[in-house]
């Protein structure tokens, strides 16, 4: 039996399509199951960036190299209990620096739907508005550059491999945590 995620999402996996906002011509692709995730943006660069439970690991397709780090906020999660969790989780969307035991978050200003699915809005003037579902932000537009992301598409509980989530071949990764 698999073990349970530390993540609080409401699915077992979920791929998210994003457009960028503005000037660039940008595209990112999300993919979640359980506490594995995958960005894979297409550009000016094509990049991966794999969040593995406590690992994180960020490559440059075009240039063949990468880092890992450690990932702060899965270990900060494992240590709250389950239904602390998505509150840290919504904070840290939302720029928090902390989001502590019995802290309340700001209230969402208004709901919204973005890709077939309804978000919470906040607004971070002077800087723009965030629109969260399940904690996942579904669009960021920010009111001093006229930029950001918008998803163009949510599916759920959709069958992603294992496999979605290896480095690719020919990478050569530097730790950061040990500088090798």
């Amino acid at each position: 039996m698999a073990a349970e995620a530390v993540y609080p999402y409401t699915f077992n996996t979920a791929r998210i399509e994003y457009a960028a906002l503005g000037s660039t011509e940008t595209t990112t692709t999300v993919t979640i199951k359980g506490d594995k995730e995958l960005f894979q943006t297409t550009g000016a660069q094509k990049t991966l960036m794999i969040i593995d439970k406590d690992k994180i690991t960020y490559i440059n397709l075009d240039e063949k190299t990468g880092t890992t780090s450690k990932n702060q906020t899965y270990n900060e999660l494992k240590k709250l209990p389950k239904e602390q969790r998505m509150n840290y989780i919504l904070g840290t969307s939302l720029g928090l620096k902390e989001t502590k035991e019995g802290q309340s978050l700001p209230a969402a200003s208004s709901q919204k739907q973005i890709a077939g699915q309804s978000c919470d809005v906040y607004e971070n003037a002077p800087l723009g508005t965030i629109c969260l579902w399940n904690g996942i932000p579904l669009e960021i537009a920010s009111s001093i550059t006229g930029q950001g992301i918008t998803a163009t598409k949510v599916e759920v509980n959709v069958d992603v491999p294992d496999s979605a989530f290896q480095v690719p071949q020919g990478v050569t990764l530097k730790d950061l945590t040990t500088g090798v």
